[in-house]
C-alpha cells in the first residue's frame, strides 16, 4: 500500500534531528561551567577533560533548546496519528470524532489523523463497514490497497485479499479511484466495484438477506454478529418463527421494531454498551434509545 499523507508526514516529523548549537556557545558553557564550578581548573594542557565536560554540557543544553523550540513551535510537533487493530475473532465496533461508525472485521486495522475533523481520510487494511456522517465540507476517503473511496455520507463495505479488493454500495453513493488511472467510477446503492490484477467491473449485489420461517433466535445470533451487540430476549420468544427482511448494513433499530412490533415487546438499546434488552409488553410502547 502506498503511504498516504498523513504517513508521510509522520514519517517527516520522525526523522527531523535536534539543532547544532555553534562552536562558540560550547566554549562560552565551558567557561561559565568552569569559573562557577571548578575551585582548582584543570591546565590548559587537559583539553580531553575540557572538552568531554563541554560536550556532556552540551548534549543537556542541546536537548533542553530542542524540547522549548517544539514547545514553542507548535506546528513542528510529530504528527499524531491514531491505529486501531482489531486482532480478535469478532467484529469490533469504532465510532469516529464525527460519529461515523465502522465495523472493524477480525485482523484489520485502520489509521486515521488525530486532526481528523479537518482531514476526513483513514487507511484500511484488512475489512470493514462504514457508515459515514455527512459533511459536504470534507469528503470521506477511505484508502484501501490501490483504491480511494470516497463519500459525503453514506455506507458502504470494504473487503480485500491477496488478489482483489471489492467494494459494497449499500446506501448513497460513492466515486471509486485507483491510484495510477485518471478513471472515476460512481457506485450507487447495490453495486459492487471490483479491483482484480489492474483490471476493474462493477457488478450488482444482493442487498438484502431473507429469513424464511426463522427462528428468533437464529435472528438474533445473526443481529450479534453482523452488528456487534449483545442481545437479551426471554426465553419464551426464542424458539417462535418469523419470516423477515433485512437489508444489508441498515441501522439496527430497524429489525429490531420489526422483531418487537410481532412479539408485542419492548426494547431498550444502549449505543454506548453495544447492548439491546427486549422485554414482555406490560403497556404501551416503551422503547428506549441509549445513544453514544
Amino acid at each position: 500500500m502506498k503511504k498516504s499523507e498523513i504517513e508521510k508526514k509522520f514519517d517527516k516529523y520522525w526523522k527531523e534531528n535536534s539543532p547544532e548549537i555553534p562552536s562558540t556557545e560550547k566554549e562560552k558553557s565551558w567557561e561559565k561551567f568552569s569559573s562557577n564550578h571548578l575551585k582548582h581548573p584543570y591546565p590548559k594542557t587537559s583539553t580531553f577533560i575540557k572538552y568531554a565536560a563541554a560536550i556532556a554540557i552540551m548534549v543537556i543544553l542541546g536537548t533542553g533548546f530542542y524540547i522549548l523550540n517544539r514547545i514553542h513551535h507548535p506546528a513542528q510537533q510529530i504528527a499524531s496519528v491514531i491505529h486501531i487493530e482489531n486482532p480478535g475473532n469478532k467484529l469490533k465496533l469504532i465510532f469516529l470524532p464525527d460519529s461515523s461508525e465502522i465495523r472493524l472485521q477480525s485482523h484489520s486495522k485502520i489509521t486515521y489523523s488525530k486532526d481528523y475533523s479537518n482531514n476526513r481520510e483513514v487507511s484500511l487494511q484488512g475489512n470493514a463497514f462504514f457508515k459515514v456522517r455527512k459533511d459536504k465540507n470534507h469528503p470521506f476517503k477511505v484508502i484501501n490497497n490501490k483504491t480511494i473511496t470516497t463519500a459525503l455520507g453514506t455506507s458502504f463495505t470494504i473487503a480485500e485479499n491477496e488478489i482483489q479488493t471489492r467494494v459494497k454500495l449499500h446506501e448513497g453513493k460513492v466515486k471509486m479511484t485507483v491510484q495510477g488511472q485518471s478513471k472515476n467510477w460512481i457506485l450507487l446503492p447495490g453495486e459492487e466495484f471490483i479491483l482484480e490484477d489492474g483490471a476493474t467491473k462493477i457488478q450488482h449485489f444482493k442487498n438484502h438477506i431473507d429469513f424464511e420461517k426463522e427462528s428468533v433466535k437464529n435472528i438474533i445470533s445473526f443481529l450479534e454478529q453482523e452488528y456487534a451487540f449483545k442481545i437479551a430476549v426471554p426465553e419464551a420468544f426464542l424458539s417462535k418463527q418469523i419470516t423477515l427482511r433485512i437489508k444489508k448494513e441498515e441501522d439496527i433499530e430497524i429489525p429490531l421494531k420489526i422483531l418487537a412490533e410481532i412479539h408485542n415487546l419492548n426494547y431498550s438499546i444502549d449505543r454506548f454498551n453495544n447492548t439491546v434488552i427486549f422485554r414482555k409488553q406490560t403497556s404501551a410502547p416503551t422503547n428506549n434509545i441509549i445513544k453514544k
